[in-house]
């Protein structure tokens, strides 16, 4: 009977092979987390938008629409920040 041999820089190498892997998944899942939390605030940001319903209510519309655009530029740009600060140790 022959005595198998285990290579140990094979096996460390697997394991190592092994854990990028794994790390590049969890690192993707938390990105399309964290992407999909921003979609979910951006779009209750635009449920409260009311609906125009008369010509005296454009003023109100359009100052609905403009915090609403500062609120999405600024949320994205948080969420523009955060992926790079995530996600640049790679």
């Amino acid at each position: 009977m022959e005595k198998k041999t285990i290579d140990q820089a094979k096996v460390h190498s697997y394991i190592d092979h092994l854990q990028n892997q794994t790390h590049e998944k969890m690192m993707e899942h938390l990105k399309a987390f964290n992407d999909g939390v921003f979609a979910i605030i951006i779009t209750i940001l635009a449920l409260e938008i009311p609906a125009p319903h008369s010509q005296a209510a454009y003023p109100a519309f359009i100052k609905s629409i403009s915090i609403f655009l500062i609120s999405f530029f600024s949320t994205k740009s948080q969420a523009i920040s955060r992926n790079y600060l995530i996600f640049i140790n790679k």
